[in-house]
């Protein structure tokens, strides 16, 4: 389970990262069907080592536990199908 502190810090980060213009490098297909895609990566502006993590548009879900506290910025890029919050 994810700790209170790592879930504020990931909402914190998920508006950080609505407010900032996604990096040109950053490209996605929107996915098929009913999965949707969240973008994260280990250092802000989304640069460092970064992972594209598929899951089902209507569940929410905890953040692998390698990833759970090195995360710096995290955007879900389908908003409009995707309506989980992230926390620290």
């Amino acid at each position: 389970m994810i700790a209170i502190k790592s879930i504020l810090a990931l909402l914190a980060l998920g508006t950080a990262s609505v407010l900032a213009a996604p990096a040109a490098s950053i490209k996605f297909s929107p996915r098929q069907g009913n999965e949707v895609s969240v973008f994260a990566c280990t250092e802000a502006r989304f640069t460092g080592e970064c992972r594209m993590i598929p899951t089902p548009a209507e569940q929410c879900f905890n953040i692998d536990p390698a990833w759970n506290d090195v995360i710096s910025s995290i955007q879900n890029l389908e908003r409009d199908r995707f309506k989980c919050k992230w926390f620290e």
